[in-house]
C-alpha cells in the first residue's frame, strides 16, 4: 500500500505536480511524513527526480 502511493506520487511529480502537491494528493498526511516514507523506500529524495 505504502508503495502504491509512492509510485504514484512518483507519477504526479514527473507530470509536474510539486513535492508538497504529490504528498498531499497520494495521501501522506504532510511533506515530512512523505519526505520519510519516500527516502526509507527509495534511498533518496524526491527532489532528485
Amino acid at each position: 500500500m505504502l508503495q502504491n502511493r509512492l509510485f504514484y506520487s512518483l507519477k504526479l511529480l514527473e507530470e509536474g505536480f510539486s513535492i508538497n502537491e504529490a504528498a498531499l494528493s497520494s495521501g501522506f498526511a504532510d511533506y515530512t511524513t512523505y519526505l520519510r516514507a519516500f527516502k526509507k523506500v527509495f534511498n533518496c529524495l524526491p527532489s532528485d527526480f
